[in-house]
């Protein structure tokens, strides 16, 4: 067991070998290489070993005669202050775990170590290590090495085998497929271009810690190529791409930090950004009918609107003599327009001139 955290297993062991129980494929043995993920990425200690014991207690109840060969967990190559305590967590939970190991071993249902710290030999100084290609997952001679360590324990142990077996002097090379099946898209807030990525067995439609990806783009028409990285089978070229040109984009997978293992270029795909053009939504019925019955009946003297359903409205404002009349207007009680006593003359007339506009609304000026 493996790639997942101890804290997520704990409570699936057993559930997961009560169904293999259920159809007659009961595991007698398990091997496990688990803790990784919860001190390099939520801090775990010493305390996990807690954890791990809960762990060996699940897998019982489920076979209380299961043998369990548990792995420590190997030093990684130096993350810097990007986690400066993973050293001492890592030094402190190997202990902890060799310590502990013997005292959940028993006659019916043996725990004995794998040592893959030692079989790994990564110094967590420095920044690569030999058994990897990246500083944490391992290379061809890092898979003999595990596959060693497990081994020896199953050998010595519990006399699997025949002997230990020996990590050749030669590793293969590892495979890495081309990405196929790029689909350009020029629809979602810009370009994007998704790819199907392979990486030992291709086709996966999943992103995998041990593959990331090198984009190549450039605008069609001869442009010279730029590259790019990317994590994940998906790609965003341009948040804000021209309208009108056309982009060209390839894939290339790379396994580890270095360009050592690369695939080949895939095929380039080639679009161009249709944005949709934003419409304001009609109403599906007719607004209703203004009630007129809510304003005054009347106008204050020398304002003559002259409203015309074929011509603009050609509103004039006067000021007119005598005492201004009160304006009461619904819902705002009385309101009285007031000039102060040494404002001068009254200015004069005022023209203003409005358009009409389709369904009879006047903009305001």
């Amino acid at each position: 067991m493996w790639g997942q955290q101890l804290g997520q297993d704990v409570n699936t062991i057993k559930s997961v070998m009560d169904d293999l129980k259920s159809k007659d494929q009961l595991p007698d043995l398990l091997l496990v290489e688990l803790g990784f993920n919860d001190i390099g990425w939520l801090g775990a200690g010493v305390g996990l070993v807690d954890t791990m014991k809960d762990f060996v207690d699940n897998a019982r109840a489920a076979n209380p005669n299961v043998a369990i060969v548990l792995a420590n967990v190997p030093h990684r190559t130096t993350l810097g202050d990007a986690n400066p305590h993973l050293l001492q967590r890592t030094t402190g939970y190997n202990k902890a775990l060799a310590e502990a190991i013997p005292t959940w071993d028993t006659d019916d249902s043996p725990v004995v170590l794998a040592d893959l710290d030692e079989a790994l030999d990564c110094d967590p100084t420095a920044t690569t290590c030999a058994t990897t290609y990246d500083g944490r997952y391992p290379n061809a001679l890092g898979e003999y090495r595990i596959a060693q360590a497990f081994a020896t324990s199953l050998h010595e142990e519990f006399d699997i085998g025949s002997s230990a077996p020996e990590v050749p002097d030669t590793m293969p090379t590892r495979q890495v497929g081309t990405p196929t099946d790029l689909e350009f898209d020029g629809t979602q807030q810009g370009v994007t271009v998704t790819w199907t990525q392979g990486l030992r067995r291709p086709p996966l439609r999943h992103a995998v810690a041990r593959c990331h990806h090198r984009l190549g783009r450039r605008l069609a028409g001869g442009h010279p190529w730029r590259t790019d990285p990317s994590l994940g089978p998906v790609l965003a070229v341009q948040r804000q791409p021209h309208d009108g040109h056309t982009y060209e984009v390839r894939v290339r997978a790379i396994a580890g930090d270095s360009d050592d293992l690369t695939s080949r270029w895939s095929a380039p795909v080639r679009g161009w950004p249709t944005r949709p053009r934003l419409r304001r939504p009609r109403p599906s019925t007719p607004p209703p009918a203004p009630d007129r019955s809510m304003w005054p009946g009347r106008r204050p003297p020398g304002h003559t609107p002259t409203p015309s359903p074929a011509t603009p409205l050609d509103l004039r404002r006067g000021h007119p003599a005598g005492p201004l009349p009160d304006h009461r207007l619904p819902g705002l009680g009385t309101h009285r327009p007031c000039r102060r006593a040494d404002a001068g003359p009254p200015p004069p007339d005022v023209h203003v001139h409005l358009e009409r506009l389709r369904g009879g609304k006047t903009p305001h000026r």
